[in-house]
Formats: structure tokens, sequence, C-alpha cells
């Protein structure tokens, strides 16, 4: 080689590292796509389901705290309450009275396993219960006693007692309206 000549070099081969695809691997944007969806699915069921089991669980407690002031029953005090309820009625014509106390409620569990009334005749049934208005629901009996709200709220409940052609009770029994 002289001095004069001029030298070419080939550049040298350079291999290229292949460009990466893309995004993610498949699987990457997979895995992702699954974490996506199991998240939407989480917050859906926390929002639908949420609201409804905070209800049920406020409820069931509700229902424990009232079963909690049940109470035997006592024929003096149902038959005071009765009155305070007949003294209303005839004031305010409302039915069931408001503000009245549903201690009637808390006792009928305990009067109906104590005193089947199926069977007790109609003077002895108003000599354990008292007489009570007539408040015109429930028609079709002849002695209807409103006991108080049902345990959830919605209804009221009533104590209503049918008598045969004997006068001897046939059916009592608790209602809602």
């Amino acid at each position: 080689m002289s001095r004069h000549e001029t030298v070419t070099q080939e550049p040298a081969k350079v291999t290229s590292i292949p460009d990466p695809p893309e995004g993610p691997h498949p699987e990457q944007r997979l895995r992702r796509h699954r974490l996506s969806l199991y998240l939407v699915i989480g917050v859906l069921v926390v929002a639908v389901l949420g609201p409804p089991a905070v209800f049920i669980g406020s409820a069931a407690l509700h229902v424990r705290e009232e079963h909690a002031k049940d109470r035997p029953f006592d024929s003096a005090v149902w038959k005071a309450s009765l009155e305070a309820w007949k003294a209303d009625f005839e004031k305010n014509g409302q039915v069931p009275p408001i503000g009245a106390d549903p201690i009637r409620r808390h006792m009928v569990d305990d009067l109906l396993k104590r005193h089947p009334l199926v069977g007790m005749s109609r003077a002895d049934v108003e000599s354990l219960l008292g007489i009570p208005p007539r408040p015109g629901y429930f028609e079709e009996y002849d002695l209807v006693y409103w006991l108080g709200m049902e345990v959830l709220g919605l209804d009221y409940q009533w104590l209503v007692i049918r008598f045969g052609a004997d006068g001897r009770v046939t059916e009592a029994r608790v209602l809602n309206d």
C-alpha cells in the first residue's frame, strides 16, 4: 500500500437490534385488561350490593332491638294502653293514635302463647283484653286491637279476633294492614 492510495473501508456491518413490538407484550396487555375488568366489576358489586347490605344489616339490628323490648303479657297494662288508645281515638279519630305507645305489640306474642284465645267466650276475651273501639279496619272480624307499628315500621299490626255462632273465638291472629 502506497502512501497515496486511498483505502476505502467498508463500513462495519452493524447488526441492528429489532425494534420492540408496539406497546407492552400481549400477555401484559391481557393481564392489564383483566385487572381493569376486575376493578370495574368490584366497583359495580360494591355500588350495587353495598346499600342493600347496609339496609339489611341495620334492619336486622332494629329487629333485634325491638324483640329485646318484648315483655310478658299483663292484662292491666294491656287494658290501660287500650283505654289511652280509645280516648285518643274518640278525641282525634286517629287510627292508629299519633305517638301511641306500642306496648301491646311487645306483649302480643306472650299473650297468644299463654292465653290461647281460640275457644274462649267473648266475655272472657273482653275481661282479659278490654273492649276496643271499632277502627274501621278488618270489618270482617269482631274485635280488632291496634298493636303498633310492625318491627320494620312499614305497616301497622293488629290483633284480630273472630267469634263463631256459639260466641266463642274461632280465630285470633296478628295481621298487618
